[in-house]
């Protein structure tokens, strides 16, 4: 018979909730499975899985074709030790129990329910497999273009620029500067002494990306890893309010709309705001686009229920409505509360009411073009 043992631990219960329905939607009952899956999910968290080494192999891989190899191995998304908990009682191998309570012990801070929260958020998140899977989805690409090189009439061998990025990759370090980065685009892309600023903007923009980079949350002239920079930033903080303007795709910025007005909403007691394009171009985009942009941006934004767009008194204006976004969006207006919650300084973080009001009467709520909103 095998050894087992209870984990009669005190688990953040917003997450061990989620786990329950994860495994209710894998085998349609979560009785007699939360054990079997939370015993993965804990193997996985001390790579006692088998898989380990695979991960390490292919984190070479994917340094070799100049990219990153950190891609989200613990994309926690609130703060869990901040969660009302909630006791629990399955039972694992007892061999496993005290292995992870030893690796807990050695290498984190957490208490034991804590750390049993983020093994099972992870995996829930699709684990290792997703991760490995993802990394080689990364580099499969640049691997077909170098084995074609083989082959002198094949078509798929890497560019020029391929080649001049995958160096500049290399030659930049783990973590750099602007000034190191341009200074490498100088040495490895220049056609003359030195690089033209858009040869400068190009080789940067691809660096970037290949890398899976941003800025440091508290150092503008730092690149680092998107997973250094989700450990740095405040919890709940979602990746694309973070990120630099300028790297942001359209439905980035709109998240990033939506995001932030949406933190703007919780603030208040109606949970309802109306804000002004001006406003918005400024404080959530850092002035760093366009007022025609800013309006795609909006209207994309008000394809949502519970969002709007309008003109009142000729001014370009948004609201939302957290609790009708709710409806359709649960996990976009989950996000948002965990970001409302998130410590640290934000845009729009501002408590006062704001309404349609304060920027003239002459459009009401139910007439502004939008994915649902109605009148109050």
């Amino acid at each position: 018979m095998r050894d087992t043992s209870k984990l009669d631990w005190m688990v953040p219960a917003d997450e061990w909730e989620q786990f329950r329905q994860h495994v209710h939607s894998q085998f349609g009952v979560a009785e007699g499975y939360l054990g079997r899956e939370a015993e993965l999910a804990m193997k996985q968290y001390i790579d006692a899985d088998g898989y380990a080494r695979v991960e390490t192999l292919v984190d070479r891989l994917v340094s070799a074709a100049g990219r990153s190899p950190d891609h989200a191995s613990e994309k926690i998304k609130s703060d869990l030790s901040s969660q009302e908990p909630t006791r629990i009682g399955i039972r694992v191998g007892t061999p496993l129990k005290e292995e992870f309570c030893a690796y807990v012990d050695e290498h984190t801070d957490y208490n034991y329910g804590v750390a049993l929260a983020r093994a099972l958020n992870v995996y829930r998140d699709g684990g290792r497999s997703r991760r490995v899977e993802d990394k080689l989805d990364r580099v499969v690409d640049d691997a077909e273009s170098m084995l074609g090189e083989l082959n002198d009439d094949s078509d798929k061998s890497l560019s020029s620029v391929q080649r001049k990025t995958i160096a500049i990759c290399h030659d930049v370090g783990e973590s750099f500067t602007d000034e190191v980065l341009n200074e490498s685009i100088h040495n490895i892309a220049a056609e003359g002494p030195k690089a033209s600023d858009p040869t400068l903007e190009k080789y940067r923009d691809l660096v970037i990306d290949r890398l899976d980079y941003e800025r440091h949350p508290n150092n503008e002239e730092l690149w680092i890893s998107r997973d250094q920079a989700e450990e740095i930033a405040p919890d709940a903080t979602p990746a694309e309010c973070r990120r630099s303007v300028d790297l942001l795709d359209t439905d980035e910025m709109k998240r990033r709309l939506i995001y932030t007005v949406g933190r703007r909403a919780m603030a208040t007691s109606s949970k309802d705001v109306t804000l002004p394009e001006r406003e918005l171009r400024q404080e959530v985009f850092d002035d760093e686009i366009s007022r025609p942009v800013m309006h795609e941006v909006m209207q994309e934004a008000a394809e949502h229920f519970g969002i709007g767009t309008g003109k009142p008194d000729r001014q370009q204006v948004l609201r939302l409505n957290l609790t009708e976004l709710e409806i359709d969006h649960p996990d976009m207006a989950r996000t948002i509360r965990e970001f409302a919650n998130a410590d640290g300084d934000s845009k729009l973080a501002d408590s006062g009411e704001t309404t349609l009001g304060s920027y003239g009467g002459g459009q009401q709520p139910a007439a502004m073009t939008d994915g649902g909103t109605v009148a109050d």
